[in-house]
């Protein structure tokens, strides 16, 4: 990936590959802080956020 541009793809492959760890290692509110915070920053759009 190169850059912004690319974080929402980035996202949508790192959820498809992890989501069983982030779920059996209790992580997920962990994650969706970070996925806030990407929104916070304009990394990433509304629309991306929620899917």
């Amino acid at each position: 990936y190169v850059g912004d541009i690319q974080m929402g793809t980035a996202l949508s492959d790192f959820i498809q590959e992890n989501t069983e760890s982030l779920v059996s290692k209790s992580l997920y509110r962990n994650f969706l802080l970070h996925v806030s915070n990407l929104f916070d920053f304009g990394v990433i759009s509304p629309s991306q956020a929620l899917n």
